[in-house]
């Protein structure tokens, strides 16, 4: 019966997830093993333990093998787009800043040298 999916084993510090990969897709440096799953040959104890746990859309995905995530894009996409914006203006905020105290820097500098006596 060839029924099956592949199952690669890892130790956790050689899996990482690649950024925007869909869920599930990850890079291996070095695999140890690979193996074979048959999801049907799963007792019905542990099915029903599944089923208690929240996780009933186990094993269903689209055609590439990957749970859809809704349109193809990273979960994150939009909050990682809004983080970036959010840090550009940032940048620029401190940059208008740091030009102003300059400025001010400079006008103050010029104003003090005719006051002698500010101590």
């Amino acid at each position: 019966e060839t029924n099956g999916a592949y199952v690669t084993v890892a130790e956790p510090r050689h899996i990482k997830k690649t950024r925007g990969a869909p869920p599930g897709a990850v890079s291996l440096r070095q695999e140890l093993m690979t193996l074979i799953g048959r999801p049907n040959d799963v007792p019905d104890e542990l099915k029903s333990k599944r089923e208690e746990s929240g996780s009933k859309n186990w094993g269903v995905g689209d055609e590439s093998g990957y749970r859809s995530s809704g349109g193809g894009k990273a979960k994150n996409r939009k909050r990682t787009n809004q983080i970036a914006k959010e840090v550009l203006a940032k940048k620029r905020k401190e940059k208008r800043e740091k030009k102003n105290r300059r400025k001010r820097k400079a006008g103050d500098s010029s104003d003090s040298s005719s006051e002698t006596d500010w101590f």
